[in-house]
């Protein structure tokens, strides 16, 4: 088994943040992604057609490296992935922010396949959004599920432009990060079996220390999320 790095250097920058949150649990394909990208912004933002170095780590996995329609293939599955991991995170970390009842694994699952039911994306596919897909989703993205959750939480309550979010304000997309981190390392689930958080704090892709975590200060009720809890039945969830 992969030896879990828990920790990144923000100084890296944006694009190993990206390659962590599409792959969090695949070593290959996230130095692919990464140094596919770093290499393609290289070439791109090479002006003056300057001769570009190349250590021999970086080399090896840009030769290595899958195809370019390879990698856009599995990054758009993990787009796929990461934002039910985001989803699930966030609407129990929304419902305790708003004293919503019982904050709940199976209420958050819910959720989940209520977002996912009206989402769909370019390639006109949906979202997974059976209870199974939704668990098994969230545990294969678990490590990265507050990195996906600020990434859905902006879509609610927006801090940054998207097209900032990972360049100039990534440092703030990493102190919400922080702050759903903090939240799923301490936070107990009503009624969780075992009554543990929903995060356990070493298995996590942590966060340079310098990072202070942010929380929620809105008091815009998340109505959508209310909407959804609306059709909610304990009963369904009975296995």
């Amino acid at each position: 088994m992969e030896k879990k790095v828990i920790s990144f250097d923000l100084m890296k920058d944006s694009y190993w943040v990206q390659a962590v949150m599409y792959f969090p649990r695949d070593e290959y394909l996230r130095e692919s992604w990464y140094s596919v990208m770093v290499m393609a912004d290289l070439i791109e933002n090479n002006n003056n057609k300057s001769k570009i170095e190349l250590d021999e780590e970086f080399l090896k996995c840009l030769m290595y490296a899958p195809s370019i329609d390879h990698l856009k293939e599995k990054t758009i599955e993990a787009v796929k992935k990461g934002v039910v991991a985001g989803d699930f995170l966030s609407s129990i970390y929304l419902m305790h922010r708003f004293e919503l009842s019982e904050p709940s694994i199976n209420k958050a699952t819910h959720i989940c396949q209520m977002f996912a039911a009206e989402t769909e994306y370019g390639d006109a596919t949906n979202l997974k959004k059976s209870r199974r897909q939704v668990k098994e989703i969230f545990n294969e993205f678990k490590t990265v599920s507050h990195l996906w959750g600020a990434y859905r939480l902006n879509k609610a309550y927006k801090f940054s432009d998207e097209s900032k979010l990972f360049s100039e304000n990534l440092e703030f997309f990493l102190e919400v990060s922080a702050g759903l981190l903090e939240f799923g390392t301490t936070f107990i689930p009503y009624r969780a079996r075992p009554a543990e958080p929903i995060l356990v704090g070493e298995e996590m892709w942590g966060l340079p220390e310098s990072v202070i975590a942010r929380h929620l200060e809105s008091k815009v009720i998340p109505d959508r999320l209310i909407t959804f809890l609306e059709n909610y039945s304990a009963n369904e969830y009975q296995y």
